[in-house]
């Protein structure tokens, strides 16, 4: 069997327990773990960690790819940028038309959200939510595309520092 590497989230701000197959893990608040887990279809709960109280029961979750076990049911968003080292490289514009609402920003471009009311998210991005992206992330390329997933909190605060506005 194959093991997938699995990253339990839990962007809530209490500490949460996930018990997958008679494995448990404890799951700090605004923070995550990683996990593998061989292909296969699993029950999970979700336990409150102070009063140790069920939240959630998940019946037969298929896991037969690497990805995010969204315990709580976040919305994630999922961004595709271009890289571009040289001024006449041309950047395909067609893909830049999707716009999203959030709080009281609208956001255009290749981005959508993801997860929600979706118990396991399969990995289709290259930058992981640990992973934190840089105008100079792909610098041996005239050219690429890149794909990031975020929780919205912190995409906003992200989009929101690059764009010179500091929450």
């Amino acid at each position: 069997m194959k093991d997938n590497v699995i990253w339990i989230d839990n962007p809530s701000s209490r500490a949460l327990i996930v018990t997958i197959y008679n494995n448990t893990y404890q799951i700090p608040a605004l923070a995550g773990i990683e996990i593998s887990l061989e292909n296969g279809t699993y029950d999970i709960d979700v336990s409150d960690d102070s009063t140790k109280t069920l939240l959630h029961h998940y019946d037969e979750i298929k896991i037969k790819k690497n990805g995010i076990l969204n315990i709580t049911n976040e919305t994630y968003v999922l961004v595709n940028q271009a890289y571009v080292t040289k001024p006449n490289i041309h950047v395909n514009t067609k893909k830049i038309k999707n716009e999203i609402n959030m709080g009281a920003y609208t956001y255009k471009g290749d981005i959508s959200l993801v997860g929600k009311d979706r118990i396991f998210i399969p990995q289709c991005w290259t930058y992981g939510l640990k992973e934190v992206l840089s105008p100079y992330q792909e610098q041996n390329v005239d050219y690429a595309t890149i794909t990031k997933i975020y929780r919205k909190v912190d995409f906003e605060t992200d989009f929101l520092r690059n764009a010179g506005r500091e929450k």
